[in-house]
């Protein structure tokens, strides 16, 4: 479907997932994949209509995630090539890329920063290529707002936590 010229994309799928971290290995960038797309990547039934990534808020690391992605269809994060720090001075806003379909690229979750969740990434393999997504404590770390689904994922994280080590909360 080409939406160049409209205002919508369309719910990204899975596959937009694994080509967007295609795109990022390729061009070395820093990031972790967080949001709903990491909880489904750990086997929960968790659908989402964009791609949420966090990254190393350095601006040698944007300048990568920005080529990586204007190379989507619409080219969209081809704006931010000659902006400076897209985070300073405040590293907690997030930076949408509204192409084909939606990337959210946040600097930090939940005010939990890079330094801090980049100790808590596991790697999946999918489509033969490995992606870097948010462990499920990692995830349970940016599950602590107030929003609907939030508070629907923090259940299911904690179940799952519980399931792991039947000891864990006590």
């Amino acid at each position: 479907m080409d939406n160049q010229g409209d205002n919508f994309t369309r719910p990204a799928t899975w596959d937009d997932v694994v080509s967007v971290c295609r795109l990022l290995n390729e061009a070395g960038v820093e990031y972790i994949l967080i949001g709903g797309y990491a909880i489904f990547a750990h086997g929960f039934n968790r659908q989402s209509d964009d791609i949420d990534i966090l990254v190393n808020p350095t601006l040698e690391n944007q300048k990568k995630w920005v080529f990586a992605l204007s190379e989507l269809p619409d080219k969209a994060a081809k704006e931010l090539d000659n902006e400076g720090n897209v985070f300073c001075p405040d590293d907690t806003m997030a930076i949408r890329i509204n192409d084909e379909v939606t990337i959210d690229v946040l600097p930090a979750a939940c005010g939990k920063n890079w330094e801090t969740l980049k100790t808590h990434v596991e790697t999946i393999h999918s489509d033969g290529i490995g992606i870097p997504v948010l462990s499920i404590e990692g995830l349970l770390l940016t599950k602590q707002g107030l929003w609907p689904k939030d508070q629907l994922d923090r259940s299911v994280l904690e179940q799952a936590l519980k399931k792991r080590d039947p000891e864990y909360g006590l």
